[in-house]
């Protein structure tokens, strides 16, 4: 069963945010009010503490103008005109002053200073008429409606009070608004501290709850719970909860169930991987035993096969020497008959056909019996000639002289019979050596001879003996020339065995090395899976 992931790290990145967002919001409005605050101490410090203080020389200076005149007009002192003038410039320096500090009390500062000229130029003129015209002419310009010195000190009086009671007024709404700046922040901070300490509380609260329903229970526990399973015990029960869906310990407790059957399976596959690599490297083994055995026949059969080759090679040879010598006798028995001709031309023919044709070979067996009923053949027709020539030298004898030169040649053919007949039986001994190794070569030779007994009709017979003992000899070249040719083609066919058998046995050493390899492989997969199974014993469960 599958839950939705609900990640941690968003949680506690969203609670952080809005901790910091709080701060940063009660940090922002608390430097705004102290900022507001400041303002307003730095206006009240600076501008009006200073309009106080410049509103308090000018009501003093006013004061002072209008008592030195009075005195000069009481006493007649000119001195005071000089102390009443260093106050007059003291206020026309207090009143700029004012409307530097603030533009706005520019016109009321005008017209002040206007009252304040016409009250002093009064004043002068009101002390001038005491000390000049007596006290009846100060009277009249101290009590002059409108324009008199006590009038124009009053309305001066009122403009200066009016004026310093607006200052004042404005000091202390100054200073209210500063008051209240500063309870506005106190409430300000008061509600944002407890709005912060609220977030915080309900998300702690929300975080304990989110995070421990991720967990599924204590930290320890779960902690306790994952150092068991990396110990490989999954023989513990985990405990959980109905409410414990999607949690850690829900999915320790679904890893160690998993953990739990997969170590049983790979148990229980480690076993058989074992027994059949136990099986697997015996097999190996005995695999590279017959590998070692085919190997060491294959080597045997080669050098077998090129004494075979050898030996036909040499049979071979012999057999051109045969040819070469009954080619010989051919020329001589030629030789012969052409010595017969001019003898006695009455003499047509001493011999006739004297032997058959041998057969083509099959395969190496029929050959070599082939060869070997030749070769007896051949002894036979030796054995016939040289009865042919024993019959002839005493036909010739019984001619007298006649026959004289006939008796030589009819010794020449039976001496060439004999050799022909040795050489026969060395070909026979060859072909015994042949039929030992190879099942030996059998040779068949078929001769007919019919000769003439008397006169005439004996030399015909002799002469056809001649014309058959040629014949027979071309024969046997033949057939020795047919020997050769088969002995030829065996030699070609076993030097191609040869080629083959050397193939095999190198293709039989490359597989003996693939059989080792496959040997070492399965004596190191027996080794990893006793390996394996040692690895999983230490899962307990």
């Amino acid at each position: 069963m599958s839950h939705p992931q609900q990640k941690l790290k968003p949680l506690l990145a969203g609670f952080i945010a809005i901790v910091v967002a709080l701060l940063l919001a009660l940090g922002s409005i608390t430097l705004f009010s102290l900022q507001r605050m400041d303002q307003t101490a730095h206006y009240e410090q600076d501008v009006t503490n200073a309009l106080v203080r410049n509103m308090s020389d000018v009501r003093y200076h006013v004061v002072q103008i209008q008592q030195f005149l009075t005195d000069v007009s009481a006493t007649g002192d000119a001195d005071g005109y000089k102390d009443a003038e260093e106050h007059y410039q003291a206020v026309l320096q207090n009143l700029p002053a004012m409307t530097s500090l603030d533009p706005q009390l520019g016109s009321r500062v005008n017209g002040m200073q206007q009252a304040l000229e016409q009250f002093y130029a009064v004043g002068k003129r009101m002390a001038k008429a005491y000390i000049d015209g007596g006290r009846e002419a100060g009277n009249v310009l101290m009590k002059e409606k409108g324009s008199g010195f006590d009038d124009r000190a009053e309305t001066l009086t009122k403009q200066v009070e009016a004026l310093n009671s607006e200052i004042q007024q404005h000091d202390r709404t100054a200073y209210a608004a500063m008051n209240q700046t500063a309870a506005d922040l106190r409430h300000m901070m008061l509600g944002l501290t407890a709005m912060l300490v609220i977030v915080v509380v309900l998300g702690g609260v929300l975080l304990y709850r989110r995070v421990f329903g991720l967990l599924g229970g204590e930290p320890a526990l779960a902690m306790e719970v994952a150092n068991r399973i990396a110990s490989g015990d999954l023989s513990q029960q985990i405990a959980l909860s109905a409410a414990s869906q999607g949690s850690l310990l829900h999915s320790l407790a679904a890893m160690q169930r998993q953990l739990r059957d997969i170590t049983s399976n790979i148990r229980t596959l480690s076993g058989e991987l074992d027994s059949s690599a136990d099986n697997m490297s015996g097999a190996a083994h005995q695999l590279q035993q017959a590998s070692t055995v085919q190997s060491e026949s294959t080597r045997s059969m080669s050098v077998s096969v090129e004494e075979v080759l050898q030996s036909i090679q040499q049979l071979g040879s012999q057999s051109e020497d045969v040819g070469n010598e009954a080619s010989r006798a051919g020329a001589m028995v030629s030789d012969c008959e052409q010595l017969i001709h001019a003898t006695a031309s009455d003499i047509s023919h001493i011999a006739q056909r004297i032997g058959s044709a041998a057969s083509a070979i099959d395969n190496l067996d029929k050959q070599t019996d082939a060869i070997a009923s030749i070769t007896r053949t051949i002894h036979d027709i030796a054995d016939q000639t040289n009865l042919l020539a024993l019959n002839a030298a005493i036909e010739a004898a019984r001619a007298g002289e006649m026959g004289r030169g006939f008796a030589v040649v009819a010794d020449e053919v039976r001496k060439l019979a004999e050799r022909t007949g040795v050489a026969t039986v060395e070909i026979s001994g060859q072909i015994d050596t042949i039929r030992q190794g190879m099942g030996g070569v059998v040779e068949v030779m078929q001769n007919s001879v019919e000769a003439s007994n008397r006169g005439v009709a004996q030399t015909h017979k002799a002469r056809e003996a001649i014309s058959s003992i040629r014949q027979n000899t071309d024969q046997i070249v033949g057939h020795i020339q047919g020997i050769s040719l088969a002995l030829r083609e065996q030699q070609s066919a076993m030097g191609d065995m040869a080629q083959r058998i050397e193939v095999i046995a190198n293709m039989t050493e490359s597989n003996q090395s693939t059989v080792e390899a496959s040997a070492a492989a399965s004596d190191q997969l027996n080794s990893h899976a006793k390996a394996l199974q040692a690895a999983v014993g230490i899962f307990r469960s």
